[in-house]
């Protein structure tokens, strides 16, 4: 759904995670003009973010909880 944020406009999708590799991920990554991309790490059943960085290589962020 779409909902107004002070004068911004904020674009809500949900989507199912699917257990991947992080060289998965990277490969869907790369699929897309996305500078993000959140999967559910099949090593350790975590949700993890892709991203491009500036240099041009990709970062990854680790959840816990």
């Amino acid at each position: 759904g779409v909902r107004l944020v002070g004068s911004e406009m904020c674009i809500r999708d949900r989507f199912n995670l699917t257990p991947m590799t992080i060289e998965d991920a990277i490969e869907e990554l790369e699929l897309t003009q996305h500078s993000f991309f959140v999967f559910l790490n099949k090593a350790d059943a975590r949700i993890n973010v892709l991203y491009k960085r500036v240099d041009g290589d990709f970062g990854l962020i680790e959840t816990t909880v």
